[in-house]
């Protein structure tokens, strides 16, 4: 009988100490979380496995950093440090302990539900990239999820350098389970799994050249590849308003705008990859954003069906025939040199002709119609001012730095609409000087970008509006070269 009521006392005293125990470590979980400065406001996540630690490649900041971000209101830092490194990574993670606590934010340490997949290929710094398109804030606000040893990184790579050891070294913490794949063609869809292979065979065949014409022939289809860009389209801004007026740029960019606004709305809604994310070894770029449809495409529909249709009102018709072909040529070209390089699919190319075709159609349709006064709306500043308003709000509302750095252009040219509208074709003088002047400003602010943008930017508020105003200043000082009169 004693030993029985012994028996069950045990039996309660055990419930009774798991309950306890149970108890003090969440309270002991509280108790970090409580225990965190008031004044920090991020949160970050350090993931280890393989000897290696997961860090994400800011868009805005162009600098690595642990995943996290800030902790918002009625958040925990721990459910903050889990939420910010599943929408930058992708990998749905537990936090426990704290490892430490910088000025900035407190780091835990984390462990991955489901464990880490990492691509084999490195890159030539050691970096294994993580297939992570299927993160929310991927090639939006994180370029690249990197898997890397913490002493092949040098702290000035790293966003806050200062802070580097203190966060990221020393810190003995168990590795995750990893699993290295070599590519990942089958979560493509079937169209693109079809043309992987295909890109992949056609840049082994130029890497089997000599190294030389390899080089000169990846160079050559860098050059054109940038033809179709906005970039491309503010390089030629001179050529165009001596040709074809201030009016007539002014009908073009906002054209312009709408196609490239249509297509990266598109992109963001279907999030498809570029093909070097499905398998790194295909990056021979490293633009912004997703792949379908290709925005350079359908902007290069655009501008030459517009000039064409504008050219054949004010020239000799006969006279732009020659020159159209080699217009299309060129895009042509553009289109199949951002495939060779891995930037897009051949069918993301087809996709932004069909959508610059649908948007030129539109335009020549409505301008023919006597009752739509659409010249004279484009010319109207009210037109520009809810044009910038919108693409503002679509860029804050969607985070994009793309949608961003449209709206600067459109501002830019906003301020400049009195230039523009004064300025008459055949009526800009030194038109050589100018474009020199515009190609060597623009190439060198382009080329030593890598040199002073680190200098600016402290945080990703910071990179967001130095990006935004490279472009306002290009633009803006392109159109007010271009419209010097006589």
């Amino acid at each position: 009988m004693v030993f029985k009521l012994g028996k069950r006392v045990s039996k309660y005293l055990i419930l009774i100490l798991f309950f306890m125990s149970s108890f003090m470590v969440s309270a002991s979980e509280e108790t970090k979380t409580e225990v965190v400065s008031p004044h920090i406001k991020g949160a970050l996540c350090y993931i280890k496995a393989d000897d290696k630690v997961v860090f994400v490649d800011e868009v805005f900041t162009k600098k690595l950093s642990l995943p996290g971000g800030t902790i918002t209101a009625n958040e925990t830092s721990r459910k903050a440090a889990e939420r910010e490194t599943w929408e930058e990574t992708g990998l749905v993670v537990t936090a426990k302990e704290i490892l430490t606590q910088t000025e900035t934010a407190v780091v835990y340490h984390c462990t991955p539900d489901s464990g880490v997949i990492a691509f084999t290929a490195s890159d030539e710094q050691g970096f294994h990239a993580l297939p992570a398109w299927f993160a929310p804030d991927f090639r939006i606000e994180v370029n690249r999820v990197l898997l890397a040893y913490t002493d092949s990184i040098n702290p000035q790579q790293y966003r806050y350098p200062e802070q580097y050891a203190q966060q990221v070294l020393n810190h003995d913490i168990p590795n995750a389970p990893i699993q290295y794949i070599d590519s990942a063609i089958s979560a493509a869809p079937p169209v693109h799994q079809f043309e992987l292979p295909i890109i992949q065979a056609i840049q082994s065949s130029i890497v089997q050249l000599p190294e030389t014409i390899s080089n000169a022939l990846i160079g050559t289809l860098k050059i054109v590849n940038l033809s179709s860009s906005i970039f491309g389209v503010l390089f030629l801004l001179p050529l165009l308003v001596y040709y074809f007026g201030g009016k007539s740029i002014l009908h073009l960019t906002f054209i312009g705008i709408v196609t490239v606004s249509i297509t990266l709305l598109i992109q963001l809604g279907l999030k498809y990859p570029r093909p070097f994310i499905y398998q790194p070894s295909l990056q021979l770029t490293d633009p912004l954003g997703f792949s379908t449809p290709s925005i350079h495409a359908a902007l290069s529909v655009v501008l030459i069906g517009y000039l064409f249709h504008v050219w054949r009102k004010i020239y000799d018709y006969e006279s732009i025939w020659g020159c159209l072909f080699g217009v299309i040529a060129l895009t042509l070209t553009q289109g199949i040199s951002s495939v060779i390089l891995g930037e897009q699919f051949a069918s993301d190319v087809l996709f932004g002709y069909l959508i610059g075709l649908f948007t030129l159609w539109h335009y020549i349709r409505l301008e023919g119609k006597p009752s739509i006064t659409v010249k004279l709306v484009m010319l109207h500043p009210a037109l520009w001012w809810a044009s910038f308003i919108g693409l503002s709000f679509l860029a804050y509302q969607l985070h994009s730095i793309q949608l961003a750095n449209i709206a600067a252009v459109a501002f830019a040219l906003l301020l400049s609409l009195s230039s523009l509208l004064k300025t008459q074709r055949l009526d800009s003088p030194y038109l050589t000087i100018k474009l020199i002047i515009c190609w060597l400003t623009g190439g060198v602010i382009l080329f030593t970008q890598p040199f002073w943008f680190p200098l600016l930017v402290q945080s990703s508020m910071s990179g967001y509006f130095t990006q935004c105003g490279l472009w306002f200043v290009l633009t803006y000082m392109i159109i007010k070269i271009s419209c010097i009169p006589k």
